[in-house]
């Protein structure tokens, strides 16, 4: 029976390899996402309109789903460690389908929030999971495989608003859209299924008490320092759709930020899964961050002429690079804290703390919008110098100092002894710039 204390790898895939884990994976990710962002863009409009809600009404239900899925990252971290990454992925998506299609027919507000419940606790709960298989990949095939997964999550926000317009359109309406996203999820629950099946096959997967779990997370400093260094970055990615239609005032030109800073992302993804350029994603991801709100800030007094498309495309671009350089660093940098068996957790706390200050940034740049052009200037610049606060404190390679655990915790928690293959590099995880390849440890995992 394997323990974590083996410095067997915990990986999941399918029979045809992590080629086949990351086809799955990419392709579940944008037939999931065109589900989720077709719904979403046309949400409030739905509430408002479509079922007569006043704007506080709206703004609630939509608000639940945020709340839900940040404040339960670090519970559902520990679920796919428990439960293993792909069946929880695949509950995950499961429970998104259901709560699309209570979204469908729920027309009276405990209903709608009961929906949003259900698709905020899918998503807390897809996320972690879906890191923790790519995490278990050989070291090339993880760092390839996150630019697809996540370019796919780029493409599918773009293509996503445009199906939603097609559809809510025709007879059927928003209740006909909800019901093609329940679908789409659907499906992607039975792929996640399959890849949970077949991954079985390759050994049990080690499971560690819930307790442990959470105490590894909270007696960990060197993840916890790195968690509060990259502390904003969920804020800084979310924000631009609510502060870039507001300063701008502009529809069109909200749609070239928006759709041109996510084409930007998916494409600036490939480059990045380079160890060399991934050492350096944090400062130039949240250094691009930081140059982006600040060209939104003169964009927000000129007037509707080329000068301001340029300025506000200028800064589309320069979101999305953000995101292709900050995203890849987040991931593989969790993943060399993480030890073996516990990726989903240390990725659902890293999560969790992104997401609370996500949350209270949000709120305080939506009381700033209230008080006008000044509120609105003191909101993008206070957006872009967290961003280059987040410069200073966080570390290109987050390393464990002698005093931190989890060396001190060695008897409660298993972790990987000196000797074995994941003694390399922090936390057990390979380091990828010594082991760019990471053929070896592939063909060992095969072999057992």
């Amino acid at each position: 029976m394997r323990t974590l204390g083996s410095p067997t790898r915990i990986r999941s895939g399918i029979q045809s390899g992590p080629a086949g884990t990351l086809a799955v994976l990419a392709g579940t990710q944008f037939v999931a996402g065109i589900g989720f962002y077709a719904v979403t863009a046309h949400l409030v409009m739905h509430l408002r309109h479509g079922l007569g809600l006043l704007a506080v009404g709206a703004s609630v239900v939509i608000g639940i789903r945020t709340i839900v899925q940040y404040g339960l990252y670090l519970p559902a971290g520990v679920l796919a460690d428990r439960l293993g990454p792909a069946r929880t992925a695949a509950l995950a998506c499961a429970l998104r389908a259901a709560g699309f299609a209570a979204l469908a027919t729920a027309t009276r507000f405990p209903a709608l929030v009961g929906a949003m419940i259900l698709i905020g606790v899918g998503g807390c709960v897809y996320t972690p999971a879906g890191y923790s298989i790519l995490a278990g990949l050989p070291d090339r095939w993880a760092r390839r495989g996150f630019a697809w997964y996540t370019a796919a999550g780029q493409l599918s926000a773009v293509a996503g608003p445009v199906v939603g317009l097609v559809l809510v359109a025709g007879p059927d309406g928003f209740a006909g859209l909800a019901w093609l996203a329940a679908v789409a999820w659907a499906v992607a629950a039975m792929l996640m299924a399959s890849l949970g099946s077949a991954a079985r096959g390759r050994g049990a997967v080690p499971t560690t008490p819930v307790r442990s779990a959470v105490r590894a997370v909270r007696h960990d400093r060197a993840l916890l320092r790195f968690a509060l260094a990259v502390s904003p970055a969920t804020l800084l990615i979310t924000q631009a759709a609510v502060v870039v239609p507001l300063a701008v005032f502009d529809i069109r030109l909200t749609t070239l930020f928006l759709s041109g800073g996510a084409i930007c992302a998916a494409a600036a993804q490939f480059p990045f899964w380079r160890a060399t350029l991934i050492r350096h994603g944090l400062s130039l991801g949240f250094g691009s961050f930081a140059t982006a709100y600040a060209l939104l800030i003169p964009a927000t007094v000129l007037p509707a002429d080329a000068s301001r498309t340029t300025l506000v495309g200028l800064a589309g671009a320069l979101y999305g690079l953000a995101q292709g350089a900050l995203l890849p660093a987040l991931f593989h940098q969790t993943r060399r804290l993480a030890p073996p068996g516990l990726s989903g957790v240390y990725f659902g706390a890293v999560n969790f703390v992104t997401g609370v200050a996500a949350l209270a940034g949000g709120t305080a740049t939506g009381l700033l919008f209230d008080h006008g052009s000044v509120g609105t200037v003191m909101a993008l610049t206070g957006l872009g110098t967290s961003a280059a606060l987040a410069i200073k404190t966080s570390p290109s390679r987050p390393r464990r100092q002698e005093h931190d655990p989890p060396a001190r915790h060695r008897r409660s928690l298993p972790w990987p002894r000196s000797g074995s293959d994941l003694s390399g590099a922090p936390g057990g995880c390979p380091d990828p710039e010594r082991s760019p390849d990471n053929v070896s440890v592939a063909q060992s995992g095969a072999a057992r």
